[in-house]
């Protein structure tokens, strides 16, 4: 596991499936986290890739040890992020086939909707074997 994946797995609590068959989890990146460095010196700003990192975060942490990016379908981004925010990360699943699920998902600030991905990933171990994550 990368340092940069190290610590996004590290900023993520409450990591609950919902009845939906969903997932929700709360991050909060610090200001050492190692995705600020460099991006912008001056101002920080959590770049694309740690909320697109938190997700599949999120989808190791509760259905597969390894999960692999096929392809980000769609990415909008409304607001930037800062250190010490508190982030809401929703995602709705869809499993394509046995170990390959489509993914939407929102990330939150509060009222404020911060970004929207729609992403297609390869669970490499497990998978949904029922309909519980």
């Amino acid at each position: 596991m990368s340092l940069m994946s190290y610590q996004i797995f590290r900023s993520m609590s409450g990591l609950t499936a919902t009845e939906d068959g969903g997932l929700c989890a709360h991050f909060r990146f610090a200001d050492d986290f190692v995705g600020f460095q460099g991006h912008f010196p001056g101002r920080p700003v959590l770049p694309a890739v740690c909320q697109v990192g938190a997700v599949i975060a999120m989808l190791e942490a509760q259905l597969a040890d390894d999960v692999e990016l096929i392809e980000i379908v769609s990415a909008k981004f409304f607001l930037p992020v800062t250190s010490e925010q508190d982030l809401l990360v929703e995602c709705n699943l869809n499993m394509i086939t046995v170990n390959e699920v489509a993914v939407r998902s929102s990330i939150s600030n509060g009222d404020e909707r911060v970004c929207e991905l729609r992403l297609r990933v390869a669970l490499k171990t497990g998978g949904l074997e029922s309909d519980e994550c």
